[in-house]
């Protein structure tokens, strides 16, 4: 792809510069964030790559609010505006951790978080 490149990505049309800086700054976190929002889509999806490419296109502008309905769909007594997690995510993000969030068996939401082991 050209520098000059435009992508077609959900009906709008981005630099190629753009998509791939985009797609370069892709972590585990937001295929999995990904995935999960697909795990739980009901619509029938008519072209799966056209999908993907835009949900992950926009999965590092829209992972924050997802982040923050959960919490405070799981949590509404806790009040405020869910940025906690969104800061913890950004940490994990920079010492190389993932989180992984799952339903739980009886209601609610898993927020595992995973850091790789470093020797000192």
């Amino acid at each position: 792809m050209c520098k000059s490149d435009k992508v077609l990505i959900a009906s709008n049309w981005y630099s190629g510069a753009l998509v791939r800086g985009k797609f370069m700054k892709l972590d585990y976190s937001h295929v999995e964030y990904v995935l999960h929002c697909l795990e739980g889509n009901t619509s029938k999806i008519k072209n799966i790559k056209k999908y993907l490419l835009a949900a992950l296109f926009n999965a590092p502008s829209t992972i924050n609010g997802y982040y923050r309905a959960e919490v405070n769909h799981d949590m509404p007594w806790l009040g405020g505006v869910g940025l906690g997690l969104a800061f913890v995510r950004e940490i994990v993000r920079v010492h190389d951790g993932s989180i992984c969030i799952k339903s739980g068996k009886t209601g609610g939401t898993i927020f595992e978080v995973t850091f790789a082991q470093h020797s000192m």
